[in-house]
C-alpha cells in the first residue's frame, strides 16, 4: 500500500471557536485574503482576476477529508493520515482555550475518518502546554481509534520534549502504542513579528526538526522510553 503520513486538514467548523486567538479569515483592500490566528497572519495565494473566492467554501472544497480522498485518489495513493495544521497547535494559548480547541479538531478528525475508514486515518494533537491534559487526551482519542500523535517541536508554553513534566505523556503514548508525528510551526506565532519571506516556514522548520530530535536523543528521552515511536517530518530536518 501506498500511505501518506502527512496530510494536513482544515475545518470549517474549527473557524472562529478558539476566542480571541480566532482563527478567522479576513480580506485585505487589495482583495487578498489572509487567515488570522491570534496575531499572525498568513495570506492565501492571490486568486485570478475575476473569480469569485470563499475561503470557507475553499476549505470544505479541498481541505476536508472528502476533498483529501479526492487528492489521494488522483495521485495514487491508497491512505492517508490526517493531522491538524501546524497554524491550530495553540502552545501558546492559554489552557481554558487550547484544550477545548484541541479536542473540537480530535473529535473532527474522529468523525470524519470513519466516515472514510478505509482511506484515513487520524494522528490526534495535544494540548502540550499542560501535560496532565494531554495525558488525559492520549486516552480519549486512543478509544476513538486515533493511530498516533502529532506534536510540535519545542516550545510548549515555555517546555520542551526533556522536559520530565512530559514523562507521564511518554509513558502513555508506549502504553497506547501511539507513535509520534513531529511538524513544526511557525516561530512567530504567538508575538505576531513579521515572518517575512516564510524564512520561519524555509529554515525555521528545519531548525526547530532538529531541536527536537536533540532533545528526544541528548535529552534522554529515548532512553527512559526506548519504545517510543518518532517520526519527524520533512526528512528530519537538519539532522541527516
Amino acid at each position: 500500500m501506498k500511505i501518506d503520513v502527512h496530510g494536513h486538514a482544515l475545518f470549517a467548523e474549527a473557524i472562529g471557536k478558539a476566542g480571541k486567538w480566532g482563527p478567522r479569515y479576513e480580506q485585505e483592500k487589495d482583495g487578498r485574503w489572509k487567515l488570522v490566528v491570534g496575531p499572525y497572519e498568513v495570506k492565501l495565494p492571490p486568486q485570478p482576476d475575476g473569480v469569485p473566492f470563499d475561503p470557507m467554501e475553499d476549505m470544505r472544497k479541498n481541505w476536508d477529508p472528502a476533498g483529501i480522498v479526492k487528492k489521494i485518489d488522483a495521485a495514487g495513493v491508497d491512505m492517508a493520515a490526517l493531522t491538524i495544521s501546524p497554524l491550530f497547535y495553540f502552545y501558546w494559548a492559554e489552557p481554558e482555550i487550547a484544550i477545548p480547541f484541541t479536542h473540537l479538531q480530535n473529535d473532527l478528525m474522529a468523525r470524519d475518518c470513519a466516515r472514510f475508514s478505509d482511506r484515513l486515518f487520524y494522528l490526534a494533537a495535544l494540548p502540550l502546554q499542560d501535560p496532565s491534559a494531554a495525558v488525559a487526551e492520549i486516552k480519549r482519542v486512543a478509544a476513538m481509534g486515533a493511530k498516533g500523535v502529532n506534536l510540535g517541536t519545542d516550545d510548549f508554553g515555555g517546555k520542551n520534549f526533556d522536559d520530565e513534566a512530559y514523562w507521564p505523556v511518554f509513558e502513555a503514548l508506549q502504553e497506547h502504542n501511539l507513535p509520534i508525528f513531529i511538524h513544526p510551526y511557525p516561530s512567530p506565532m504567538a508575538t505576531g513579528k513579521e515572518d517575512r519571506y516564510n524564512l520561519s516556514w524555509v529554515l525555521g522548520y528545519c531548525y526547530s526538526e532538529s531541536i527536537a530530535f536533540v532533545h528526544f536523543t541528548l535529552g534522554g528521552v529515548l532512553d527512559a522510553f526506548p519504545k517510543l515511536k518518532i517520526y519527524i517530518t520533512h526528512g528530519g530536518g537538519m539532522t541527516p
